[in-house]
């Protein structure tokens, strides 16, 4: 939760159950925002489909480190604005970053394009 708006944190909180327990994560924004970022209605069943349940306590959870985390290259590719802190950190850390602004789904809306910006990451790294 610290890294989410204080107001997604308090709109997460609200949303478990007695036991804390969330919705599925399209259920978070309602049927009309995942409708506009994912149009089509076959693609958007399916994704929904596969979303379950999780606890609010996973989100409330401060993960350590890994340890022994490999020293290996790594790239980022950021899919919308609301990542750009990330891109910035991955850029301060000298990773390659591609922005391809289109939003949190573009894995189902785009893949085509994202599946290309990854191959182009993975072309840089082995540069």
């Amino acid at each position: 939760m610290e890294t989410v708006p204080p107001d997604l944190a308090a709109q997460l909180r609200e949303m478990a159950d007695a036991r804390g327990w969330l919705p599925p994560w399209p259920q978070w924004w309602g049927d009309e925002a995942l409708a506009e970022l994912v149009p089509d209605p076959a693609v958007r069943q399916r994704f929904a489909a596969g979303c379950p349940r999780l606890p609010l306590a996973m989100f409330e959870e401060t993960l350590p480190p890994a340890p022994q985390w490999p020293d290996a290259p790594a790239a980022y590719l950021q899919l919308s604005e609301a990542y750009e802190d990330q891109a910035a950190k991955a850029r301060e850390l000298g990773w390659p970053v591609i922005e391809q602004m289109s939003h949190h789904l573009a894995v189902l809306t785009k893949p085509g394009r994202v599946a290309g910006s990854l191959r182009e990451l993975i072309g840089q790294l082995r540069q």
